[in-house]
């Protein structure tokens, strides 16, 4: 995946341009957010992915269907590092979203060097997270 522009480095708003980013589904904004070496991992799966292009082709692949699209971010802190809470559609026919998954942002000089999703929707309750979310307005 060829990167068309530098990478950004976080600010007092990463949150609102990640998030902006994930929702509209924009690969390009949101490698450009991550170091060169970045890796992302989804303990206790074996996914793994180093570098930004190989997270970069993930992340298309996410988004080409339906599951990827329909996931909702919500900015949240574990450890004191940045991180997400990642909403999934409730069931087919429903308007809300229900915990999936929290992922942990490692930052160095202000880019994302290491993302680990822990697909437990049970941390929600230990991190103070909504039980669901209403469907995005229009």
């Amino acid at each position: 995946m060829a990167r068309t522009q530098p990478p950004r480095p976080f600010g007092t708003s990463w949150s609102t341009g990640y998030v902006r980013a994930w929702h509209a589904a924009d690969v390009t904004a949101l490698v450009a957010l991550l170091r060169e070496d970045a890796d992302m991992s989804m303990p206790p799966t074996p996914s793994w992915y180093h570098g930004r292009d190989q997270i970069g082709v993930y992340l298309a692949h996410l988004f080409a269907g339906p599951w990827g699209r329909g996931l909702r971010l919500v900015p949240t802190a574990a450890n004191r590092q940045p991180a997400l809470a990642v909403y999934a559609p409730a069931g087919a026919g429903s308007a809300s979203y229900q915990p999936f998954a929290v992922k942990v942002l490692t930052v160095h000089n202000g880019l994302v060097s290491g993302v680990t999703g822990f697909v437990q929707p049970g941390l929600f309750t230990r991190f103070a997270l909504p039980s669901h979310l209403p469907a995005p307005g229009p």
